[in-house]
């Protein structure tokens, strides 16, 4: 969001630019958009943190 509010584009653009237009379909889609990213990225650093132990062991620590 903040590259869009300095007008860099990204998905945030979507919002604020619905926002100006009092277009609140595109401003969902843009939250959308946001959430569905946010989801991924959080999903795979928890693959990357659990690693392929399955989180049996955490830096080398048995649970």
């Amino acid at each position: 969001m903040i590259a869009a509010y300095v007008n860099l584009g990204g998905i945030g653009r979507y919002i604020f630019d619905g926002l100006a237009l009092y277009d609140y379909g595109r401003v969902l889609v843009g939250a959308v958009l946001v959430t569905g990213l946010a989801l991924a990225v959080d999903g795979a650093l928890a693959v990357v943190v659990t690693g392929p132990a399955g989180g049996e062991e955490v830096l080398g620590q048995p649970e």
